[in-house]
């Protein structure tokens, strides 16, 4: 046997070995039982690699490390849990970058949705501000091809590799939208990407609008300095928006409960197979906290450590949640990544489900919200289409200027009332007929007002009228 062989089979034994170890501590068997597991299991991939390096056609082309990583691909693979998956160096790095705020790529955090076998390779975020965002991509679109080749059978891990690159590569992407007629196409240049995920901004100078994108490790500290700023002003209450907000560490979904909640209250517990295992997760002392009314939005892409918010903030009956007829996504399982023995590559693996404090357990099933407000219908959602994708708005914005809509809510402008009412007469010929609400939401799409995106935005209207008006019977 060739040195560079025999250190090949060391590494991959010392796996065996590790792997081994995990199930005796995780399954209970005894040692014997572990030595006849990795007798025999070893002995069939020691076969398969003694093959391969001495028989195989293009042997001298083989990289070693490829054949190791290929092996533990696979065997994670086999778990059928698409949130396990072995970590190559390069993923590994991308991965440790995701948690800490910024890494290469999109901007798109991605999964995989629909029944077993039947799975789409589907984006659940889009970070503001990145190339994907810019591109015109959303929530919700369905990745059918990747620079031109179908992803029908690509694993979340494969989908990842290729979506990553070094910046300013470009990449052409093909995706089917929700009633889109036709498949929509994608030129996209990859990019650093940084995530600022937590914005927040007053409403009418009474209501604090809070979007968190995703729980990174530089979350907590990012939302005790927004809820800082919100405690001098005079607001009656806080609307913290959780759409299309992916996840990411338990401990910043922690920290962000622990602000809404009571001292020593249970956020979120965790129950794994493992003995001894099994934690509870309790509002942590170390942050700001606030009594301020709470009305939280979600939607079907808010998933894990969003779950873990809205799950502690329902159950003990904090604030009230609101969506647009949808619950949550389900993602009610933890991962750990756990350093490899190459220390290099890693391994992120499904160890505990989590259950919220009244003990439910929203794997596969989600949260549904306190109230649903009724969403668009198909017939008005094909409307808002035809409206934004017409000239109507933009001619609109050019005669009346950007600032518009605060114009339009002044009750002595009638040279843009009379503007808008023009407008509305035109769409009815055109027979675009839509509630004005939604209109001036596509007007907010289009103006360069920041602000705009935030208070015309229907669902948040809806949130900031309850509040202003303290209809809603929110726990203080």
């Amino acid at each position: 046997m060739s040195k560079k062989f025999l250190s090949v089979v060391i590494v991959l034994q010392a796996l065996i070995l590790i792997s081994a170890v995990l199930i005796n501590h995780t399954m209970g068997k005894s040692s014997s039982d572990n030595k006849t597991y990795v007798n025999d299991e070893f002995g069939l991939l020691n076969n398969t690699m003694k093959y391969i390096k001495e028989y195989y056609r293009d042997k001298d082309d083989i990289k070693d490390d490829e054949l190791i990583y290929g092996a533990v691909k696979g065997m994670v693979e086999s778990l059928g849990d698409p949130y396990s998956q072995f970590l190559p160096p390069d993923l590994y790095n991308d991965m440790m970058d995701d948690t800490s705020g910024k890494f290469g790529g999109l901007g798109i955090e991605i999964g995989m949705t629909g029944n077993e076998g039947k799975e789409q390779l589907t984006v659940i975020s889009v970070f503001e501000g990145n190339p994907a965002f810019k591109a015109g991509m959303k929530s919700g679109d369905y990745i059918t091809e990747i620079n031109g080749k179908p992803t029908i059978g690509l694993s979340l891990y494969d989908a990842k590799r290729q979506l990553r690159g070094e910046p300013g590569t470009k990449l052409k992407l093909k995706i089917e939208r929700e009633h889109e007629d036709e498949p929509l196409e994608f030129e996209i240049t990859r990019d650093v990407i940084q995530i600022s995920t937590v914005k927040h901004k007053i409403l009418n100078n009474s209501i604090a609008y809070i979007r968190v994108t995703q729980f990174s490790d530089t979350t907590p500290k990012d939302f005790d300095k927004a809820l800082k700023e919100i405690k001098n002003t005079n607001v009656k209450g806080i609307i913290m928006d959780l759409r299309s907000n992916p996840g990411g560490t338990l401990n910043a979904s922690v920290d962000v409960a622990s602000s809404f909640l009571g001292e020593n209250q249970i956020v979120v517990s965790t129950k794994s197979n493992i003995q001894g295992e099994d934690k509870e997760f309790r509002t942590n002392k170390g942050v700001l906290h606030t009594d301020l009314p709470l009305i939280v939005l979600i939607d079907r892409w808010s998933a894990s450590g969003s779950e873990i918010v809205v799950g502690a903030i329902k159950d003990h009956k904090r604030g009230l949640i609101i969506s647009a007829n949808e619950s949550t996504y389900g993602k009610g399982s933890v991962q750990t990544i756990f350093p490899m023995i190459d220390g290099k590559s890693g391994l992120k693996l499904t160890v505990a489900h989590y259950y919220t404090p009244s003990g439910k357990d929203i794997n596969k099933v989600g949260i549904a919200p306190d109230i649903k407000r009724p969403n668009l219908t198909q017939e008005e959602i094909k409307m808002f289409r035809k409206l934004t994708s017409s000239n109507y708005i933009e001619q609109f914005i050019k005669e009346t200027g950007d600032d518009v809509l605060i114009k339009l809510d002044k009750s002595d402008n009638n040279n843009e009332k009379n503007s808008f009412d023009k407008l509305l007469k035109k769409l009815n010929e055109e027979n675009i007929k839509l509630n004005e609400e939604y209109i001036k939401f596509a007007i907010a799409e289009k103006t360069k007002n920041e602000i705009d995106d935030y208070e015309y935005d229907p669902l948040i209207r809806f949130a900031s009228k309850e509040l202003r008006n303290n209809s809603l019977s929110v726990k203080q």
